[in-house]
């Protein structure tokens, strides 16, 4: 009998299972896709000491006026430090019989690990959603059964009076209950194909302005889509916890866990996605006791507030 080849062998080579889990995982991601990735600042904005990343966080300036013959007025600005942890290490292990490769007609391992990038996706979200419990009181907006137009400009006036740049993207990831809200606003640029008040291509309103593949559209400058991963706090009635913010409000990172030796029985891949900064892990081995494959797909990863000042809380009722 012939030696099987790495063609015919495709299906259990972690490196391409690992590349698939990724185009899953960029599918299932809103939240994180909208936020400051460390991969986009250079070294020199941060320091690493172990698994805290400190970014330096410089303090307000003034202008003065200088008078003639005076002399300049020294200021001494006090910095802080922005910390992030990295204390987030969530994984996804399956197991597949030997049985079920043996008899089945498709790769179940691979369709498994796209389930399961898709399950460490909205995992990653939801983590990034607690966040809204640190949105302080004065940039907190209520809102009623659906959000409307003035909500937008009050969270816009927010953002503005916190100096967020007219250049900075801005964001609103909202409940899916609050979609046909926003599209019935009249000043919403539509993405699906549809202008303001007429029929406009979208090449001709999104090219090189959509960020989001699955946004709604944009009003007033902020882009919005929507999630079913919005927190939901129970009471009578319930709120949506809406969130609007610039894209330096949050800070995202991520680290790549060891590849291990394939002398130690396992294989591995490893890679961090260029897009999402997100590096996954993929190890898979054979459990002899079990008469199956051992596939774990897993990421670490943390997450701070970079700029506190530059996200809105939006509640809307459920």
């Amino acid at each position: 009998m012939p030696p099987i080849t790495s063609t015919e062998a495709a299906g259990f080579i972690p490196e391409i299972w690992l590349q698939s889990a990724l185009g899953y995982l960029r599918n299932y991601l809103t939240l994180q896709k909208t936020v400051t990735k460390d991969t986009e600042l250079s070294e020199s904005d941060f320091r690493s000491h172990g698994d805290i990343l400190h970014l330096p966080k410089r303090g307000a300036l003034a202008a003065n006026d200088k008078a003639e013959g005076a002399v300049y007025t020294v200021q001494n600005p006090s910095a802080t430090t922005v910390d992030l942890t990295l204390n987030k290490h969530k994984e996804v292990t399956f197991m597949v019989e030997s049985r079920a490769i043996s008899t089945a007609n498709q790769n179940f391992i691979g369709g498994y690990t796209e389930d399961a990038a898709m399950v460490l996706a909205e995992q990653i979200d939801k983590d990034l959603f607690t966040l809204q419990a640190s949105v302080a009181a004065g940039q907190t907006i209520t809102g009623g059964a659906a959000i409307t137009e003035a909500n937008i400009l009050s969270a816009r006036k927010i953002l503005v009076d916190k100096k967020v740049p007219a250049s900075q993207k801005k964001f609103g990831v909202v409940a899916t209950s609050q979609t046909n809200a926003l599209l019935q606003i009249e000043r919403l640029t539509r993405w699906d194909a549809l202008g303001v008040g007429s029929n406009i291509a979208e090449g001709t309103i999104g090219s090189g302005v959509r960020t989001l593949e699955s946004s709604i559209g944009k009003a007033h400058g902020i882009e919005f889509a929507e999630s079913q991963l919005v927190p939901v706090v129970a009471g009578a009635p319930s709120t949506e916890r809406n969130l609007i913010y610039s894209k330096d409000a949050i800070l995202f990172a991520s680290r790549p866990l060891e590849n291990p030796d394939g002398n130690l029985g396992v294989q591995a891949s490893v890679i961090t996605d260029p897009e999402s900064g997100i590096a996954l892990r993929l190890l898979h081995s054979y459990s002899h006791k079990d008469g199956g494959h051992l596939v774990t797909l897993d990421v670490l990863y943390g997450y701070t507030l970079m700029r506190d000042d530059h996200i809105v809380l939006l509640t809307t009722t459920a």
